[in-house]
């Protein structure tokens, strides 16, 4: 996953009301520094690449969420689906540059 995907994943679940900001998305979904995502952005680009490790810490997250909240239960799954997507981009444009 990339960081501009992770923007964009932290954006979406704003608007379903998952999380209320990007600084509680890195706090509670990512395991990191409130400025976390604009650090990313700011030093690293929309390239950086996401650890694998928060990527899973996001995917544990979002399923305690659908869990909780079984109201929101299509978005999650849209949610994580977005998630197997960006993956799969990330690691095809990897595979590239790596050519």
């Amino acid at each position: 996953m990339f960081g501009h995907q992770l923007v964009s994943l932290c954006d979406r679940m704003i608007e379903v009301g998952l999380v209320d900001s990007r600084e509680a998305f890195a706090i509670r979904y990512c395991n990191k520094a409130r400025g976390y995502l604009g650090d990313l952005t700011r030093r690293e680009g929309p390239a950086a690449r996401i650890p694998p490790r928060t990527v899973g810490r996001i995917r544990h997250r979002l399923a305690e969420a659908a869990v909780a909240r079984p109201d929101l239960a299509v978005e999650t799954r849209a949610l994580d689906a977005f998630i197997d997507q960006s993956l799969y981009v990330a690691n095809l444009l990897g595979r590239r540059g790596a050519r």
